[in-house]
């Protein structure tokens, strides 16, 4: 046993000895931060294997969690959207719709490529801050001229030429695309497809995929849109797994700070989470036995507070503290924190400030990960 860990500690060093200094020109797309359950390092792509949509266990770091493109560098395309398309698998892609006859979608991607959606498959057209209603009929949330909101409940007719169709009752409306606050569709949740990993990008955008292949140039997916759709590795944040199906959420991930702003912590975004104030608690539970593993930190929101308290994060399990962060100060990169679960346990995520008086301890809990472990 000692022989094999001196081996794994062998092996581990001469990945981290890697560096992206001592790679060509082009490494810094042919090698990732790679995040394993145990350890993480500089790993190149060629040294992972593909599966089932996903990448299998690294030899070495153990478990797969995540790739990570954007490892200690900042996003440089910084591309914005007014728009995004949500679907009910929890992807959101950025761009604008084009046309839409009422049975497919067809949506400009950021990058100019069409995609081509089934409208069973999309929950809604809205900006980045959308939360999901429960309704029986379609909703149109429409920009006034003062900037306020109107809203009409009704059923969604077409899309063309920039302007949406929309009947209300006995009206048909007809809005501008650019007048959309938001557009909210009724449908068949049964028709949810679950795929086995996300891609994020740098525009916001964040789908689930089955993986076909990852290199230094490109990334191939099977998506709900397209069998095989490629996009440019230059526009890859992350490679996440997804299977948090496998966990029970007293409250459903959101999207949003304390404040209301797209979440992120050091300038790094996250699409999925809870941010919560000090004393604030997330419970879920464990369906599966499985490893469980969370990014924590400071929302840049609070970049405009004085002196903002540092944050811990602590995680309970069955009412026993299980892990517990470093005190996290705002503008600290993210910390992921990683433990195994049995089935049936009972999870609960509690945040606690150091300074009890100061104002601004906004910490994140982000992109919740389980890894079902069969055994």
């Amino acid at each position: 046993r000692i022989g094999m860990m001196n081996l794994l500690i062998s092996t581990m060093l001469s990945i981290l000895a890697q560096s992206p200094a001592a790679s060509s020109a082009d490494g810094g797309a042919q090698v990732t931060w790679f995040d394993g359950f145990s350890e993480s390092a500089e790993v190149e792509l060629s040294d992972l294997s593909w599966q089932n949509g996903r990448a299998l266990a690294h030899p070495t770091l153990g478990e797969w969690l995540q790739l990570d493109f954007t490892h200690g560098a900042d996003d440089i395309s910084k591309i914005s959207s007014p728009l995004f398309l949500y679907l009910q698998d929890s992807s959101r892609i950025s761009g604008l719709p084009v046309e839409s006859d009422g049975d497919f979608l067809l949506w400009q991607t950021v990058n100019e490529k069409k995609l081509k959606v089934d409208l069973r498959y999309v929950l809604a057209i809205a900006g980045p801050h959308f939360v999901a209603p429960h309704l029986n009929e379609d909703m149109l949330r429409m920009k006034t001229i003062n900037n306020v909101s109107d809203v009409a409940s009704g059923f969604f007719v077409s899309l063309n030429e920039a302007t949406v169709k929309f009947e209300a009752g006995s009206t048909e409306l007809e809005v501008a695309v650019e007048k959309i606050e938001e557009l909210v569709f009724y449908s068949d949740r049964n028709r949810q497809v679950s795929l086995p990993s996300f891609v994020y990008l740098h525009d916001g955008s964040m789908f689930a995929a089955s993986v076909i292949n990852c290199d230094k140039s490109s990334l191939r997916a099977t998506t709900v849109w397209q069998d095989d759709y490629a996009i440019d590795i230059s526009r890859v944040s992350r490679i996440t797994r997804n299977e948090s199906s496998q966990l029970s959420f007293d409250i459903p991930p959101e999207s949003t700070s304390v404040d209301g702003f797209d979440m992120s912590i050091s300038q790094r975004p996250f699409n999925r989470g809870w941010s919560r104030t000090p004393q604030d608690v997330v419970g879920l539970k464990c369906l599966e036995d499985g490893l469980f593993a969370i990014w924590v930190g400071i929302d840049d929101d609070v970049a405009g507070f004085v002196s903002p308290s540092p944050v811990k994060f602590s995680v309970f399990v069955n009412k026993e503290l299980r892990q517990v962060s470093e005190a996290k100060s705002f503008a600290q990169v993210a910390q992921l924190l990683r433990l195994k679960l049995r089935k049936n346990d009972r999870v609960e995520l509690r945040s606690s400030s150091v300074y009890e008086t100061s104002a601004g301890a906004h910490g994140n809990w982000c992109q919740p990960v389980f890894i079902p472990l069969y055994e």
